[in-house]
């Protein structure tokens, strides 16, 4: 299939899982899971169309099979490189409306250019431990003046929801070790705070690359509950008393 038929026919053929695509926000924007057979994969990488003597090389989109009855098309910009002899894939970032393939590549020109040789282009650095030890580099905040949060949004803070004018994290951090807690024991932990409530059938978790743990939120059309856009979302469709399961008598 040549470049100029392959951006027309996107939405009228289900493309195999190997086949290139141009690195265009119009070609990205025509991706749908429902061209692709995932079978038992949860996600499928898709390369672009790049020189294979630029910055470029290595590209790629992935695509995310989604819960059931999910119809957005969840998509995310990755770099697969080689160091020390082995593959590497690194995350770039999701395809959203802020961070296209303009900033995309901007982000990538930098990364390329600080972790590899000028002369050869080979990896010297590996842009995983980078990011690693930038997240390591941190201040010890200070934790012995009370702040007044309720039980509630502390809960919710620790599932990733922001609170108040502090900067949200990514959830389910682990106590005693840097990284956060693998999808079941996420799920264990979601459930001794949430409680046994109807909340629970909002949220689905999955492990990503690192094995961390991460929440997916959907719908439940036997409650006709939509699906939450937040963790502070979610505790808003079940406060504190509603949506509460009782055990079978």
């Amino acid at each position: 299939m040549s470049d100029e038929k392959l951006v027309p026919e996107l939405e009228q053929v289900k493309m195999k899982q190997t086949s290139p695509i141009r690195f265009r926000d119009e070609t990205i924007n025509k991706i749908r899971k429902e061209q692709f057979k995932f079978g038992k994969k949860r996600d499928l990488f898709i390369p672009f169309i790049v020189s294979k003597d630029s910055h470029q090389k290595g590209l790629k989109l992935r695509i995310y099979k989604g819960g059931v009855g999910s119809k957005e098309t969840k998509k995310t910009f990755y770099l697969q490189y080689w160091f020390n002899g082995k593959a590497n894939r690194f995350k770039l970032g999701d395809y959203q409306q802020n961070f296209g393939t303009k900033e995309c590549n901007e982000y990538l020109i930098k990364l390329y250019n600080d972790h590899t040789d000028p002369k050869t282009g080979f990896w010297i650095k590996d842009p995983v431990e980078t990011l690693k030890n930038e997240k390591r580099i941190v201040e010890k905040p200070i934790t012995t003046t009370a702040k007044g949060y309720t039980v509630n949004e502390v809960i919710e803070a620790y599932c990733g929801a922001p609170i108040f004018d502090e900067e949200a994290e990514r959830g389910f951090s682990k106590d005693r070790k840097d990284g956060y807690r693998a999808r079941k024991h996420a799920r264990e932990w979601f459930r001794c705070m949430a409680g046994y409530n109807q909340r629970q059938s909002l949220v689905n978790f999955f492990d990503d690359d690192n094995g961390y743990g991460v929440a997916e939120f959907r719908s439940n059309k036997s409650l006709r509950v939509a699906k939450p856009t937040s963790w502070r979302d979610l505790f808003r469709k079940f406060p504190s008393g509603k949506g509460i399961l009782k055990d079978r008598v």
